[in-house]
């Protein structure tokens, strides 16, 4: 779940910027517990950032300002002349090599029938 809860850990606007920490980094750390006028525990040290050091956790490059790599090459998924379907994602939805699909359909379409025809 999502919501706040009273095992939630407060982490000071001071360590985010100290560490680059963003949202959805997992951080291993210490933690003691709150005080009397305060609800949560508290972040005590940082250590390690998504399995990194800290200190080299803060020199991740941003995702916005990366480098987008379109596709170049088309990974072709026909490969018998008789099976249709891998022929027709071709035609209709072609794919580049490095990119990532996801197949939204309705339980008992023929998503797991398609993709033995393609594997």
């Amino acid at each position: 779940h999502l919501l706040p809860g009273p095992e939630d850990i407060y982490v000071s606007q001071s360590q985010i910027r100290r560490f680059g920490l963003r949202t959805g980094d997992m951080v291993i750390s210490q933690v003691r517990p709150p005080k009397e006028t305060e609800r949560y525990f508290g972040l005590l040290r940082v250590e390690a950032v998504n399995g990194l050091d800290p200190e080299a956790a803060k020199l991740r490059p941003k995702f916005e300002r990366l480098i987008p790599i379109f596709p170049n090459q088309m990974l072709v998924l026909e490969t018998k002349a008789n099976i249709l379907a891998p022929r027709l994602l071709d035609l209709i939805a072609p794919i580049g090599r490095g990119q990532r699909g996801l197949i939204v359909s309705p339980p008992k379409a023929g998503k797991t029938t398609i993709l033995k025809q393609i594997a």
